[in-house]
């Protein structure tokens, strides 16, 4: 097929319809295009030559094959457009913005809109700087430990949290999780001797009294409510009562719900 050409563009800038490289058969002024026809070679072409006079310095700036891929390996980079929400949208039938690019000054964003979860299989996830923000209904419980259950081997998470001396409640805040934690034992570390402490949640005594027996010295709760010690979610346990002159460590065991 030989080439032609169609000045309906803008003045001075052809439109070609050929079936070879434009690169090496046809020479235009810049801004005119080019689409190749021949089969296997379909794509879409800008002539980039410097100034106004005709040449021969053509892009490939579009190759879809006969699928509608879009072959990219001649590009160096993608420039969306600025101030955009959105910029792209890449989907499939029935969710047109599965991936979104958004370029909105200052709210600048990329979205996963998808049903199912969005995977890393290799590589895995390195958060250089700022934030990895979660609600907290979309926590899996599997991937921090596993559901108790009765004759089951069930991983626990002990928390521990300094008290100073003297009077007024520690709190220690339990980590945000789907279904909860409940409180099965609790035990201070004193500086020194003096203090009474216990565990509670709210108003209502998780564990008996513990009284500081002096330096580094362990006292057990012998009382644990296992009511009153539920946390649906996360919450915050506290630790009440009246220490001695050194303070110490609480330290607080949680299982899930």
């Amino acid at each position: 097929m030989a080439s032609y050409f169609v000045t309906s563009i803008a003045p001075g800038q052809w439109f070609y319809v050929t079936d070879a490289t434009p690169a090496a058969t046809i020479s235009a002024p810049r801004g005119s295009l080019a689409i190749r026809t021949d089969v296997g070679n379909e794509s879409i072409w800008i002539n980039v030559t410097a100034g106004a006079n005709p040449g021969t310095d053509w892009e490939r700036i579009i190759s879809p094959d006969i699928n509608g891929d879009l072959d990219l390996t001649g590009v160096d980079q993608i420039t969306l457009l600025d101030n955009a929400s959105p910029a792209l949208d890449i989907g499939s039938t029935g969710l047109l913005n599965l991936l979104r690019f958004i370029t909105t000054n200052g709210a600048e964003a990329v979205e996963y809109n998808g049903v199912n979860p969005f995977k890393i299989n290799t590589g895995g996830l390195n958060v250089v700087a700022g934030t990895v923000a979660l609600p907290e209904a979309s926590l899996d419980v599997a991937s921090a430990t596993t559901d108790a259950a009765d004759g089951a081997v069930t991983a626990s998470l002990v928390l521990r949290k300094t008290y100073p001396a003297g009077a007024g409640p520690t709190p220690v805040v339990l980590p945000a999780r789907v279904g909860g934690w409940r409180v099965v034992d609790a035990y201070i570390v004193a500086n020194g001797a003096g203090g009474t402490l216990r565990v509670k949640n709210g108003a209502n005594n998780i564990t008996n009294a513990m009284a500081e027996g002096g330096a580094d010295t362990i006292t057990r709760a012998t009382n644990c409510s296992l009511t009153n010690g539920v946390f649906l979610s996360g919450g915050t346990v506290s630790l009440e009562g009246v220490a001695g002159t050194s303070g110490g460590s609480v330290f607080i065991r949680v299982e899930p719900l």
